[in-house]
């Protein structure tokens, strides 16, 4: 009976460990999302793959948009990855302009879904914080 105990009490910490373990996924996987969001970047595309613009004498555009992006985590428990664009990109991000007046648009990050790559890096750190957790390793 005793090491029927000491199994549930193991499975019991367990448990509680990955309760909350969502602040190391998201520490462990926001290199990769940033990486992801960068390397989207680098090609000069949308996150879904979609091409950018050319500038007005067809050189490809924003050739610097990926050291605008970092990635950022906020809180613990329960974590968050925010992706920040930085300086002149983001009005190439929101722009609405569809003539030839102001900044076509350029979308380098999306704000309305996880883009696949994104989602990848997310399920890959995850799958190893948890087995790091569930082996009793942090």
């Amino acid at each position: 009976m005793a090491a029927d105990e000491s199994a549930l009490d193991g499975l019991a910490a367990k448990l509680d460990a990955i309760a909350g373990v969502g602040g190391a996924i998201a520490a462990d996987a926001a290199p990769g999302v940033q990486a992801a969001a960068r390397k989207t970047a680098a090609a000069h595309t949308d996150p879904e793959g979609k091409a950018w613009a050319p500038t007005k004498d067809g050189r490809a555009a924003l050739p610097n948009a990926p050291s605008a992006i970092t990635a950022v985590v906020s809180g613990t428990t329960t974590a968050v990855i925010t992706l920040i664009l930085k300086g002149v990109y983001i009005y190439h991000q929101r722009s609405k302009s569809k003539g030839k007046k102001g900044l076509p648009r350029r979308v380098i990050l999306d704000i309305e879904d996880v883009p696949p790559a994104i989602a990848q890096v997310i399920a890959e750190s995850a799958k190893r914080v948890l087995r790091r957790t569930m082996e009793g390793r942090r």
